[in-house]
């Protein structure tokens, strides 16, 4: 059977729904939205429009996130790999990447 819960604003663009968490676009952090859940998905809604589907996550205490709700200058952090940030370290100089390495 369905359910559906109201999430108030929150400051971030996660939901902590049926022990898992699920994200949504970072556009709808502080405003409310409603969650429907059902045996196979999660989805997200925003004054009665359709925002965001998940696939429900059995397992307890997941976080199930869609790159693409993050903002897109978050994003270009989230897709680089440590290789790059070592790089990038070596380019402004020796104790910056003996810090990170």
């Amino acid at each position: 059977m369905p359910y559906l819960a109201k999430c108030p604003h929150s400051q971030r663009s996660a939901y902590y729904i049926r022990r898992s968490f699920y994200s949504c676009s970072h556009a709808y952090v502080e405003k409310t939205i409603w969650i429907r859940v059902t045996i196979r998905i999660v989805e997200v809604f925003f004054e009665q429009a359709h925002i965001k589907t998940h696939i429900r996550e059995s397992r307890k205490r997941q976080w199930i996130t869609d790159r693409q709700d993050y903002p897109k200058g978050v994003r270009y952090f989230l897709e680089k790999g440590i290789l790059e940030y070592l790089e990038e370290a070596k380019w402004i100089g020796d104790s910056a990447h003996a810090f990170l390495a």
